[in-house]
């Protein structure tokens, strides 16, 4: 359940109730809520900070995870889009000395319309499991990815039409080939010569918004 309150022209509050975390289908009877604080200083730049807190886990669990984020997106034309978040959370007292393990992130996509049909897009990321709690293992990721992407059709139209805060209208369908080159500093990558610190990742999508 989500609900928005647009407090001025400049500023709106969103609060939402859900079931659970990662999955459709809940692993236990808690409810998360969240909320998230909007600013939209001009028509062509936003920021917003959110908060999530609610239990995670199987049926009986007592363990709450708490994430905070910080938003923004900026088009300082009409063919470019500079978007990311910064994100800080954590388990409530799941390591032995009873402290939160806890995990920190961030995310920077830049985005160039250079036709009508084709843009380019470019993506860094960083992600600290300081506990393991996230990924299984203590480390620091990150990722770098580079998107060329071919629009096929027009721009939708009404409320999903552009990406939020933007003038880009979403095309019907996007055509969009990825390779992404990660890292950790510690070996979780699965390669012929067994684990490495190193991973490649290619990707092909047909993207289209219903």
């Amino acid at each position: 359940v989500v609900g928005r309150w647009n407090v001025s022209p400049q500023v709106d509050l969103t609060a939402m109730l859900s079931n659970g975390w990662d999955a459709d289908l809940s692993a236990n009877h808690g409810k998360t809520a969240g909320a998230r604080l909007g600013w939209i200083p001009n028509e062509r730049t936003s920021f917003g900070l959110a908060g999530l807190y609610g239990p995670e886990g199987p049926t009986d669990s007592t363990v709450n995870r708490y994430v905070m984020t910080l938003d923004y997106a900026y088009q300082p034309t009409e063919a470019w889009f500079v978007a990311g978040e910064a994100d800080w959370g954590g388990d409530r007292g799941v390591l032995p000395g009873g402290g939160d393990a806890q995990w920190y992130g961030a995310e920077l996509s830049v985005f160039r319309r250079l036709s009508h049909s084709v843009g380019a897009l470019g993506r860094a990321e960083v992600f600290r499991d300081r506990d393991g709690a996230r990924t299984g293992t203590p480390q620091t990721m990150e990722s770098y990815t580079v998107a060329p992407v071919y629009f096929i059709g027009a721009g939708r139209e009404g409320v999903f039409a552009n990406i939020e805060h933007t003038t880009f209208r979403i095309p019907r369908f996007e055509l969009r080939a990825e390779a992404r080159l990660n890292h950790s500093n510690a070996p979780v990558f699965a390669t012929a010569n067994g684990p490495s610190t190193w991973g490649l990742q290619f990707a092909l999508q047909l993207v289209t918004l219903f």
